[in-house]
């Protein structure tokens, strides 16, 4: 396994990849993401084969304090259950660790994700707010949307 926090043309890597990480960005918003000083992303790959990506950004820093959120962790469909999501995050932490601030990693989940919400919480997330009706159907406006959690741990305190 090897982890990199570049990769050549990761914006192409994406897009072509979007579906199997279940990314619902458009091409302009991932653009937007790489083209954005704050951003940073991790991707994961194993026998030289991408398996998976953090996509995140720095919300503040200073002196004492840095925080970050996570926009997105995509595992491509066929190496999900693995572990590869876990050691993203697991990497995520050590890397932010070596600041020594004291760090608040942020995210948002769907309430629905039953899978990911283990994971996070398996890792120390702890929920403190949920968003009700946030994720919605754009086809059609008048129907409830799924809630979001969202969650947070505080690193290096």
């Amino acid at each position: 396994m090897n982890f990199s926090l570049n990769i050549h043309e990761p914006v192409k890597w994406i897009i072509e990849n979007s579906f199997d990480i279940d990314l619902k960005w458009n091409k302009k918003q991932i653009e937007e993401h790489f083209s954005n000083k704050k951003s940073f992303n991790i991707f994961y790959k194993d026998e030289n084969v991408l398996r998976g990506v953090i996509l995140a950004h720095e919300i503040f820093d200073d002196n004492r304090n840095y925080e970050c959120e996570i926009l997105h962790l995509g595992v491509m469909k066929n190496y999900r259950k693995m572990g590869v999501g876990f050691q993203l995050m697991q990497f995520l932490e050590k890397k932010i660790c070596l600041n020594e601030k004291i760090t608040s990693i942020f995210l948002e989940v769907s309430k629905q994700n039953k899978i990911a919400i283990k994971l996070y919480q398996k890792l120390g997330y702890k929920p403190y707010r949920e968003r009700k009706n946030y994720y919605k159907n754009l086809l059609d406006i008048n129907a409830i949307g799924e809630s979001a959690i969202l969650l947070k741990k505080i690193i290096n305190e």
